[in-house]
């Protein structure tokens, strides 16, 4: 089963609490650098992997608000920025970086540690009992957005903000 979550602990099911629980843990555990400071915020987006023995793991994680300006993007000519900073899209391509890395597996001949295995025709498939869990910190924005009766990212919803969800954690904000 898949789910999208971005809601308070008392509004999902047990199993989409624990996919919540899971990303912020994985990300109280990283290091301070680079996380918001007192005062600062970010969304937090991560891929969570269920395997068949009902282990969860967090494989992807992303942070981040902004995307760059038409004038910013034209003025990047080196193809080093990354135009599109939402948490979303960074853990999407954390996720893709995982992937490729189970592939590897196979290409170097260990495909028993890889969660994928070949499909019948040609590619790859996730194993029989594996499932891809996304969380959300916040509502997405945007064309993906679903707005509520409020007005402003996530209004009428009850979405929290990555340190909120990281302080009601009892990790605090910005300190890893």
């Amino acid at each position: 089963r898949n789910v999208c979550v971005y809601m308070d602990d008392a509004a999902v099911d047990t199993d989409a609490a624990a996919i919540r629980l899971a990303v912020l843990d994985a990300y109280a555990a990283l290091p301070a650098t680079g996380k918001p400071q007192a005062g600062e915020w970010s969304v937090l987006a991560g891929i969570a992997l269920r395997s068949a023995s009902d282990a969860l793991e967090v494989v992807a994680l992303g942070t981040g608000t902004k995307c760059l300006t038409a004038k910013a993007i034209a003025a990047e000519r080196s193809g080093g920025c990354l135009h599109d900073g939402h948490a979303e899209v960074c853990a999407r391509r954390a996720f893709l970086r995982y992937l490729l890395a189970q592939l590897r597996l196979h290409a170097g001949g260990d495909a028993a540690r890889s969660v994928l295995e070949p499909r019948p025709g040609g590619g790859y498939a996730l194993k029989a009992g594996y499932s891809v869990h996304f969380y959300s910190s916040q509502p997405p924005c945007g064309d993906a957005a679903s707005f509520g009766t409020g007005s402003g990212r996530g209004a009428g919803t009850l979405a929290a903000s990555a340190e909120q969800a990281m302080a009601r954690r009892g990790h605090g904000s910005g300190g890893g």
